[in-house]
């Protein structure tokens, strides 16, 4: 992702290039709770946690910024258990002999 604060003159004065990576395991218990939660609660908190590197281009030279620590703690609005949810359609464009 490319992030450029523009000048008063159109000029960019700071641009920072950021790298995202992100790994994720399908069988790790952690995601599959999270999931679960935000699913069936109001409301939870979650945490982002890692650490990021940063080339910061300015229009005096770069800055290469490294082994910054995340560590933040984001409220989500929940599903609540999907209660005020009402299915108006439904396709199912399967062979559904065998069952779904």
């Amino acid at each position: 992702q490319r992030v450029v604060q523009r000048g008063g003159r159109g000029g960019a004065n700071l641009e920072v290039e950021l790298h995202v990576r992100a790994e994720l395991d399908v069988k790790a218990r952690p995601f599959a709770d999270f999931i679960l939660d935000f699913i069936t609660r109001e409301s939870l908190v979650s945490s982002l946690l890692g650490s990021m590197s940063a080339n910061i281009t300015t229009v005096i030279g770069t800055l290469v910024v490294g082994g910054v620590s995340l560590h933040h703690q984001v409220a989500l609005v929940g599903a609540n258990g999907l209660k005020h949810v009402t299915v108006q359609s439904l396709n199912i464009a399967a062979d559904t002999r065998q069952g779904l």
